[in-house]
């Protein structure tokens, strides 16, 4: 016996048959009376097998799995119909050959069984597993070895070498029990029948569909074919009699035995001893959702988070599988040519295409992959991507590696020229989708996605495989490795046409989330894919390509725009140098390249224009602005630098553009680094904006920008009390007034530090100004500051500020030089008035109530003879009047009561 061969066959149990050669030849009867000359010949020839092997390499099925088989409606309708074929197709590692040991260990039948070994091809063959089939008959029964007798008396050792009377002899073992003498009916299962080489499978087959005949129905015998998908398989036997072809995998990529998994699953991590409860349950979850529909790899890794760490239940991809390589090795060995270059795609693949779009690839015609993929639809494609072994497993539509490592394997396998060529192959197949799909579909209207949602997921919809083919051909492109005009005629043909370009643009700017702007030219799609290399060869022969290069899209973009807008200073300095290229043109919102490098911050890319010396940086645009004016208004010091380093954008710092310089722009929005690179370059610090007459430090002292008021206020110029046009107000009253207090304070030490001789008259100024217009704030400033030891109750025109603000009703104002302790109350002006009196003729009743609160005379008259409640009376304040007499009420009461 060639013990390099085993079958992994039938074993102890029920019906089933098991032994070696010498068990053979005691058991087999070869009928009575008669001689048999050489024994030991006729059981040498069908005896060949270790039938032992299969229980040693095959495990078990687990506790409670492959029970969802048996109670399926195909299989009931199998076992009670004679002659039956049920044939079960399912992706490697199914489990297929598990389920095939668990039906021949639970047989009650007859059950003859054998295993297409595909490490074994030459073994394969129809004669081979003819011969171990009726070799299993005759352990079983006795007559069959009669039979096997009889024809070999008639052919002797050709019997052994001819297909076609082995299966004569089958058949014939087959159709002589009869049911109705209660013999039961024999079970043949052969597993993995897709590893037979074709010419083999076509001869076993043939044999078969003879006991499928209508007219050799006596065949008692009930056939289950396991396979992987194959599409010659399941044409032959389609046709036969009762006949039914079932899938471990549906259409939709569910896997019918996904509950053994899961029971795998549960029952397994659940014994983890290493693992918390919650991190089992974690774990449990994690597989669950990853692991589906191969049993194989399931089993590989639970083995592997044996041994590691619970953290790796968290990152189930980053669990180093030690038999990985092993299994992935032995994939590649079984695969063919088509197999492998689905693989080797895959791998290449920036993401997994949903089996969709492997399908519209398959049906590119004259495609690179054309010798590969040619399917008849999507079943078919699933199909062929269940053939890749173990690799591969459909998800809800999508293709998958079965583990993320298998993809740097197949990778690693390749070499760096096949790497290149699968690169080159899949950018042209993207290119040639392009071309197709772009010459099929109408223009969608609206340039942002959720103008045209509906409409343009129809599109990705109906073309599946467009949105990988406009994001991702020109990565394929760039590492093809070779020359790059090897592939320009595909580029040339796709994007010259322009109904192309603006669905490629499309496809990728909705991608990343931006507006689609029609009008793209072929130098705009190079620019935006950044095939800088390419381009450089291109325009070098720009007359041939037909390549203009000052296009315009549809917002007046060229190309050399975009290119800054990418911050791809390859693509800039590239169209820079190129003549002809205009450096200037502004787009329809007025921004030129050079202004789109300021205002995004590119300073390299800015320099390049700087190099250039083909532009006049004292230029205004439409909008009256400087380059310098764009460059402070992005706060970027950096391009401020780089700008003032010329000496016509210098001149220009004094230009309002259109309303304020520069240096306004910068302190207003608070760029403390551009405002003292704009002082050192002799910017005037006092220099006004048109609009409302502020300055810088008025600008930002108002807008609370502490770091450019310490900067501008270090600078001795700087006009400290200098009031704009339109409000009044300097720059400590604006940080006053917008409760910047910290900042005001800062304005006023260095205001009264500047000239200390006149620092109390400056402050006593602002006093009467805050108690005039009721600032508070500024009031509440020159109060708490100790150092000027101000007056509350100093006099200006015969009136203190009290006086002022009650004649205004600034009741805040009232209260804080009140709170001071340090007023008159009653003091009088020159009319005689109290602030009593002028808060009753402002009918300012806050005003009043809270002088009310206080020790004031309310029998005190001005000079005309009338006090604050005549003068209630008379102006009708009834309020007021009513105030004050009840403050009269309670003062008689207080002197009653104290009498």
């Amino acid at each position: 016996m060639d013990s390099s061969y085993y079958h992994h066959g039938p074993i102890s149990g029920g019906l089933v048959s098991n032994g070696g050669t010498q068990n053979f030849h005691d058991r087999v009867f070869f009928g009575p009376g008669e001689v048999v000359e050489d024994e030991y010949t006729i059981s040498r020839l069908f005896c060949r097998i270790d039938y032992d092997a299969f229980q040693e390499k095959v495990k078990d099925p687990h506790t409670g799995t492959c029970k969802w088989f048996t109670e399926r409606k195909a299989y009931g309708a199998a076992s009670t119909t004679v002659p039956s074929l049920l044939c079960l197709i399912g992706s490697p590692g199914a489990g297929k050959t598990v389920l095939a040991k668990h039906l021949v260990t639970t047989s009650n039948s007859k059950t003859i069984y054998f295993f297409c070994d595909g490490k074994n091809r030459e073994y394969n063959t129809a004669i081979s597993i003819l011969l171990s089939l009726i070799h299993q008959c005759v352990m079983m029964e006795a007559r069959c070895g009669e039979q096997v007798n009889a024809m070999y008396r008639r052919w002797h050792s050709v019997l052994s070498t001819s297909y076609g009377r082995l299966g004569d002899l089958f058949g014939m073992i087959m159709s002589t029990s009869d049911p109705d003498k209660n013999e039961s009916t024999w079970s043949c299962i052969i597993d993995g029948l897709d590893h037979c080489e074709a010419p083999e499978r076509e001869k076993l087959l043939h044999v078969f569909a003879k006991g499928f005949e209508v007219d050799n129905s006596a065949w008692n015998l009930r056939l289950l074919i396991f396979s992987r998908p194959c599409e010659e398989i399941k044409t032959k036997i389609q046709t036969w009699e009762n006949t039914r072809i079932q899938t471990f995998t549906d259409e939709a990529g569910s896997i019918s035995n996904q509950s053994d998994i899961a029971k795998y699953i549960d029952d397994k991590v659940s014994m983890f001893q290493h693992y918390t409860l919650e991190e089992q349950t974690k774990t449990i979850e994690n597989l669950k959702s990853t692991v589906k529909g191969s049993f194989e790899y399931c089993v590989r890794i639970i083995e592997a988070l044996k041994h590691s760490s619970p953290d790796y239940a968290y990152k189930l991809s980053d669990i180093p599988l030690p038999s990985m390589d092993e299994m992935l090795e032995d994939v590649l060995d079984r695969t063919n040519p088509k197999q492998i270059a689905l693989l080797q795609m895959l791998a290449i693949l920036e993401r997994a295409p949903s089996v969709e779009a492997f399908n519209a690839i398959s049906q590119i015609r004259d495609g690179p992959f054309s010798e590969f993929f040619d399917f008849g639809g999507k079943a078919d494609t699933i199909d062929h991507i269940l053939l890749c072994e173990a690799a591969l497993r459909v998800s809800n539509g999508n293709m998958h590696f079965a583990h993320p490592t298998m993809k740097e394997y197949i990778r690693k396998q390749m070499t760096e020229s096949e790497v290149q060529q699968i690169h080159g192959k899949v950018a042209q197949t993207c290119l040639l989708y392009l071309a197709t799909v772009g010459l099929e579909t109408h223009s969608i209207a609206g340039s942002l996605l959720g103008e045209c949602a509906d409409e343009y997921m129809a599109l990705l919809k109906a073309s599946p495989f467009l949105d990988y083919a406009a994001n991702f051909w020109h990565y394929h492109f760039e590492n093809a490795g070779q020359d790059p005009m090897g592939l320009w005629h595909s580029i040339h043909q796709a994007f010259s046409i322009q109904t192309v370009r603006d669905l490629a643009f499309r496809v990728y700017r909705f991608q990343e989330q931006d507006d689609y702007i029609g009008g793209q030219s072929l130098l705009h799609i190079l620019v935006h894919y950044s095939l800088v290399s390419l381009t450089k060869r291109v325009l070098s022969a720009k007359e041939i390509f037909e390549i203009t290069l000052d296009d315009r899209d549809n917002r007046g973009r060229t190309a050399l725009w975009w290119a800054v807008d990418a911050k791809n200073e390859s693509f800039v300095r590239l169209l820079l140098e190129t003549e002809g290229v205009s450096h200037d043109d502004r787009d329809e919102d007025n921004i030129s390249p050079a202004v789109l490098a300021i205002t995004l911050g590119h300073t390299e890319i800015l320099r390049l224009f700087l190099e250039s010396g083909r532009i006049d940086w004292a230029q205004k645009d439409k909008t009256g602005r400087t380059f310098l004016v764009w460059a402070a208004k992005t706060g970027n010091p950096h391009v401020v630098a780089e700008l003032l380093g010329i000496d016509a954008c210098v001149n220009t710092m004094e230009e309002k553009c259109p309303d304020q310089t520069a240096l306004v722009l910068a302190a207003r929005h608070g760029f403390k680094d551009v405002v003292k690179l704009l002082l050192e370059k002799n910017a005037d610090p006092n220099s006004l904006d048109t609009e409302s007459g502020r300055s810088a430090l008025s600008w930002a002292a108002g807008s609370g920008h502490e770091g450019v008021v310490a900067v501008l206020l270090e600078n001795q110029v700087v006009e400290l009390s200098q009031r704009d046009a339109k409000y009044g107000n300097t720059a400590f009253h604006w940080a006053a007034d917008r409760q910047r207090r910290e900042i005001a304070r800062m304005i006023l030490d260095t205001t009264l530090n500047r000239d200390q001789s006149l620092a109390y008259d400056k402050a006593r100024s602002l006093l009467f100004e805050a108690s005039k217009k009721g600032q508070a704030v500024v009031l509440d400033i020159l109060l708490e500051n100790e150092s000027l030891q101000i007056d509350p109750d100093c006099m200006l025109e015969g009136r203190t500020p009290l006086s002022f603000a009650a004649e205004h009703g600034h009741h805040q104002v009232v209260s804080r030089l009140i709170s001071s302790g340090k007023v008159d109350l009653n003091s009088s002006d020159s009319g005689g008035m109290t602030p009593l009196i002028h808060a009753s003729r402002g009918d300012a009743s806050k005003v009043v109530k809270a002088l009310l609160k206080e020790d004031v005379n309310l029998q005190a008259k001005d000079f005309s003879g009338l006090t604050a409640k005549d003068w209630a009376e008379i102006l009708s304040r009834a309020k007021i009047l009513k105030l004050i007499k009840d403050a009269e009420k309670l003062q008689r009461n207080s002197t009653n009561a104290t009498t």
